[in-house]
């Protein structure tokens, strides 16, 4: 998976979280934006 942003030691992806934690070996932190209208 192509990283959306990355700098400084900062990832972010954009996807869906399974797609995008199963393409990455280690997760320190997770930021998420739900959907609640």
């Amino acid at each position: 998976m192509k990283p959306y942003y990355e700098a400084d030691g900062v990832t972010i992806y954009h996807g869906d979280c399974r797609d995008v934690l199963a393409s990455i070996g280690s997760v320190a932190g997770v930021v998420t934006d739900p959907p609640y209208g």
